[in-house]
């Protein structure tokens, strides 16, 4: 069952890095995807890497960019370039990660999430962010996961959320609908 591999490049190791590519070709004929979780600093400078991937790329967490890093940080526009020519999927997780006040209720994610579902509805997916493992160690309160629900519903509206949580899902997992 398994559908991806998943790279934390978070902690700025420079050889992780370096095994991206290979490790995209492995997964790439599995029809595997790889799933990253990176600063937008470190994206940003990954450009050219992640627009030659032979596999799918999913962004972790809203690609980890806040809300007042949409529109001006060069990774906020290579996410919605690669997800407009349909390369990339992203998860609108954890929003309370990229929150400034570390709230899903903050209304300052609203056009963020939006505007990644704008970019191509049919490459986002949603996820619970469950067990929560920076809020488990105290870095921010616990996020309530029926309110990040919620909140997925106010970004998608009736008509695109059975297609995040639903259609989205079974393509990129590989699962009937």
């Amino acid at each position: 069952g398994v559908r991806g591999i998943r790279l934390n490049l978070s902690l700025g190791v420079t050889s992780t890095i370096d095994h991206v590519l290979p490790l995209a070709a492995r997964v790439a004929p599995l029809g595997w995807h790889v799933q990253l979780l990176m600063p937008p600093e470190r994206l940003a400078q990954l450009e050219g890497l992640l627009s030659a991937l032979p596999a799918p790329i999913v962004f972790d967490h809203m690609a980890r960019i806040s809300p007042a890093q949409a529109g001006t940080h060069p990774a906020h526009a290579l996410v919605l370039r690669l997800l407009g020519q349909g390369r990339a999927w992203l998860k609108l997780s954890g929003g309370y990660l990229v929150s400034p006040r570390h709230s899903v209720e903050d209304p300052a994610l609203d056009a963020l999430a939006r505007g990644y579902l704008d970019a191509n509805p049919e490459r986002i997916v949603w996820g619970s962010d469950w067990p929560h493992a920076s809020a488990s160690a105290g870095m921010q309160p616990m996020p309530d996961d029926a309110r990040q629900l919620d909140r997925l519903a106010d970004w998608a509206g009736s008509a695109r959320l059975r297609q995040v949580l639903v259609h989205n899902p079974a393509t990129l997992y590989g699962f009937a609908a």
